[in-house]
């Protein structure tokens, strides 16, 4: 009799180890929702905090979120609640260890392929750790033991039955958790662009209010159209294509713009398109800042599918370091956002100097001195850089970037300002205002909801 109490222990260590991982599952679920509803970095115990955004964003997370309903974060709440119910009912109604062990396997194999599709994409991120440590854990307290079988008891109904309730209870919170907006905007860009050639035209898309009815106000619906019949189709199926969250978010910033104060643009020193362009895009943006290297593939993707001629960008720069940007203060020694927004600016109009600022965001999270120099000797000899990088000229460049940014106010990077009013980085924002040349009012837009703001 004294050795039955030994043998329940493991059932309760069990039950709150899958409790801690519920838990831990909730906080990064509530992290992913910030990071996607204020474009705020995620938390990270250690290493890049953009790591974990990058991560939930990428194509396996995006693949689970949208075919499960669920987000990977939600996956972990379900296996951490069937775990500990399963874990309960073992111990205190006698059911089936057997259901435990399975429970651990699937575990463990989640575990598994979450940690290929980490390593696939070259992230790591430190806050999904915890979850793999108690996971771990859970798997070989569960799988170490005897723990009491029971002959004929397989514990697959118990073990089934614990998640699909478990997957039931967070379904609906699963739904209204806002999608990649990464890989809703990308395919968003992609469904307009087939649209360019399409037989047939798009139909005006749907309306999806928000909650009271209405949409946008008429002075952003009720204009003529861009005058371009591709155009048009383009920006309809554009809007078609966006899911409710996301059509939201083109509401609120279309509203946000109007109304945002219009300041002169500087002269730029390499500008990218045609100067004559209706649309011009100025970039201030941090090299070891994640969504500024989205950005960077955004614009990408916007000068594959735009019309010609129809947007330029100004690239500029605003180093989020107080050593090289007067408008933060100095935090320590200066970092490599200085010496390679410097560098940058030497590059300028000079071959090579596309791929070697994608070089630069494709290798943000290793970055340091060393690394930098290595990309950099691809595309300059280091003396003819480090002239370039000491020179008072590049200097005075950079604090006028810096003082160009200041106007605004910015709260991070990237900055983005369209036609000398600051804009989001939503690409689909950034397209639709592309298709219409800079205008806010086009009868496409009437298929969006009434603004939140």
């Amino acid at each position: 009799m004294k050795g039955s109490p030994k043998k329940k222990q493991p059932t309760l260590v069990l039950m709150v180890l899958a409790l801690a991982v519920a838990l831990w599952s909730t906080f990064l679920w509530w992290e992913l929702v910030q990071a996607r509803s204020q474009g705020v970095d995620p938390f990270c115990a250690f290493g890049d905090p953009g790591a974990c955004g990058k991560l939930w964003d990428a194509a396996f997370a995006s693949l689970v979120h949208r075919w499960s309903g669920v987000p990977v974060a939600g996956w972990g709440v379900i296996w951490g609640l069937a775990a500990a119910a399963v874990a309960a009912w073992v111990r205190w109604r006698g059911g089936p260890p057997r259901a435990l062990r399975w429970l651990a396997v699937g575990g463990l194999a989640a575990m598994a392929g979450l940690v290929a599709a980490s390593a696939a994409e070259g992230l790591f991120c430190s806050s999904c750790s915890v979850v793999y440590l108690l996971t771990a854990a859970f798997g070989w307290l569960a799988l170490s033991g005897d723990g009491g079988q029971k002959a004929g008891s397989s514990g697959w109904p118990l073990t089934l039955g614990a998640v699909a309730v478990a997957y039931l209870v967070v379904l609906v919170p699963g739904l209204r958790t806002p999608r990649s907006t990464a890989g809703e905007a990308r395919r968003a860009l992609e469904t307009a662009a087939q649209a360019a050639t399409a037989s047939a035209p798009v139909s005006s898309p749907s309306p999806l209010g928000s909650g009271g009815g209405g949409g946008l106000p008429e002075r952003f619906t009720h204009g003529p159209g861009t005058g371009d019949e591709i155009r048009d189709r383009q920006l309809a199926a554009l809007i078609e294509s966006l899911p409710p969250e996301l059509r939201q978010a083109m509401s609120d910033l279309l509203v946000t713009y109007d109304r945002a104060p219009v300041f002169p643009e500087g002269t730029p020193r390499a500008l990218d398109g045609s100067p004559a362009a209706p649309v011009r895009i100025v970039e201030f943006t941090d090299t070891l800042c994640s969504h500024c290297a989205a950005l960077h593939d955004t614009l990408d993707q916007l000068k594959r599918v735009a019309p010609p001629g129809s947007f330029s960008v100004d690239r500029r720069y605003y180093p989020l370091d107080g050593n090289c940007n007067r408008t933060l203060p100095v935090r320590g020694p200066e970092s490599v956002r200085c010496l390679t927004a410097r560098a940058k600016i030497c590059m300028e109009n000079r071959p090579g100097d596309e791929a070697f600022v994608a070089d630069l965001y494709r290798e943000q999270e290793q970055l340091t001195e060393e690394r930098f120099w290595q990309l950099a000797s691809q595309y300059s000899s280091r003396s003819e850089l480090e002239v370039c990088i000491a020179d008072s000229a590049t200097a005075t460049h950079l604090a006028e970037d810096v003082e160009l940014a200041a106007r605004y106010q910015p709260r991070g990077t990237p900055l983005v300002v369209i036609n000398g009013k600051e804009a989001g980085a939503f690409p689909p924002f950034l397209y639709a205002l592309i298709l219409t040349g800079g205008s806010v009012s086009h009868p496409a837009f009437s298929a969006l909801p009434a603004p939140s703001l």
